[in-house]
């Protein structure tokens, strides 16, 4: 284990986690404070620097983001924002290995900031159980459940059963896709080399949410996942 993935997994060791997504929950939801009291606050990709603190909170311990350079649409890779906003880590959302992978984009970065690759081991388990490309927020929450994290609480981040935040693709060329499903469907392709949203939801609702008592998740993502009327969605 390097240095790295060993300082890393005790980071987690007994922690409280909040992970946070950019699910159009989210606005007016309250939940700044909620999110600010946790051990280690978790966000993604574009999520930085925060915009709106009530309802998102002012704390990122930790940073997933695709390190391939592409700010348009999954943030952009840059050490003295993440310093400022308080991030300890920032880890990749794939392996190395991985087609889509370039860890020589991220490579320069290395000595300003600690920058975390997801083990091959952790991303290959997980990719046997979902079809398709995994979303940010599913490759996050299987790679911290390999952690030795207490509990782990899930806020704005449903498998796109919503769409994303007013804010999140603001002045991206997704800009306009916010809140059409249609559009929002084009971005997630089901394929082989795409995402398959359906899929990664019910492997969250079958393997994680119904067998893992370390996890919890927002009461009215709770009440979608006790309704089979969103399994298929995409």
């Amino acid at each position: 284990m390097s240095n790295i993935e060993e300082e890393y997994q005790n980071f987690f060791s007994s922690k409280n986690v909040a992970i946070v997504g950019p699910s159009s929950v989210m606005d007016n939801s309250g939940c700044g404070d909620l999110i600010d009291s946790f051990d280690i606050v978790v966000r993604m990709n574009r999520a930085l620097p925060i915009k709106n603190t009530e309802d998102f909170g002012s704390r990122t311990d930790i940073l997933y983001n695709n390190l391939d350079a592409e700010d348009k649409r999954r943030g952009a890779i840059d050490p003295e924002m993440w310093k400022s906003c308080g991030v300890k880590y920032v880890s990749s959302l794939a392996s190395r290995e991985v087609w889509y992978s370039d860890p020589s984009i991220s490579e320069p970065y290395r000595d300003q900031f600690p920058i975390r690759w997801i083990p091959d081991k952790i991303y290959d388990s997980l990719h046997r159980q979902i079809n398709g490309r995994t979303n940010a927020g599913t490759m996050l929450i299987y790679d911290i459940l390999q952690t030795k994290m207490s509990k782990m609480f899930i806020l704005g981040l449903d498998f796109h059963r919503f769409l994303y935040t007013k804010d999140y693709y603001k002045n991206s060329e997704y800009d306009n896709a916010v809140n059409c499903r249609e559009t929002a469907s084009k971005m997630l392709t089901s394929s082989s080399s795409g995402h398959d949203p359906d899929s990664q939801y019910m492997w969250f609702k079958n393997s994680v949410f119904r067998k893992d008592p370390r996890v919890f998740v927002q009461k009215y993502f709770r009440e979608i996942l006790e309704n089979d009327q969103y399994d298929k969605m995409f």
